[in-house]
């Protein structure tokens, strides 16, 4: 199903990679459209140990990125937080509820969202080594006291952007990956490679 995010997303986790393998190339999310363009991506890191993040629709996307310590890349827990508003062209990556990274003049919308992928890209590739927790997809730019109010509670409809929650896996589960957001889009596990 299609989800059009128009000029506003926050995407935010927490995450631990694996100190052992990275860094390497790797995109912790990606998201297409319905012809497969890219709108969305998070390489966390790539091999040059450098965190990017992507987005924007249609051929092209707006990008930051910087490189990121070895405590960033694995080995340790953190809360990440990535926003996106073209009204007011920034991009920011939030680490602990703290900015981390800030870009200015991105234009491009989100876009309509087909396909999204959790720790891989949207061909299963470039896996993404390490665990994942209270993940939250929100259509609207949360601003960083909200991110850093509720990185450490379970979301509930007393949050005040409950409304723009597009999807929420709390990874609470085994096998199943249950959406705690409004809209019931349950997730699917597979093993890598597989589709």
């Amino acid at each position: 199903t299609d989800y059009d995010f128009q000029d506003q997303i926050t995407i935010s986790f927490w995450a631990n990679g694996d100190a052992s393998i990275l860094p390497v190339n790797t995109s912790v999310i990606e998201a297409a459209d319905s012809l497969n363009n890219r709108i969305l991506n998070i390489h966390f890191p790539w091999s040059n140990g450098e965190h990017y993040w992507d987005a924007g629709e249609t051929n092209g996307y707006d990008r930051i990125n910087q490189a990121a310590t070895a405590g960033e890349i694995g080995g340790e827990w953190h809360h990440w937080a990535f926003t996106k508003n073209s009204t007011t062209q920034e991009m920011n990556i939030y680490k602990d509820g703290v900015l981390w990274l800030n870009g200015t003049g991105k234009t491009r919308d989100v876009g309509i969202v087909n396909t999204f992928k959790i720790g891989a890209n949207r061909s299963q590739g470039n896996g993404w080594p390490g665990k994942i927790d209270e993940f939250r997809v929100w259509d609207t730019e949360l601003s960083s006291t909200e991110i850093a109010s509720w990185m450490n509670q379970k979301v509930t409809a007393a949050h005040p952007n409950y409304a723009d929650l597009v999807l929420y896996y709390d990874f609470d589960g085994q096998q199943a990956v249950m959406d705690k957001s409004p809209n019931n889009i349950d997730g699917m596990m597979t093993t890598p490679g597989m589709i």
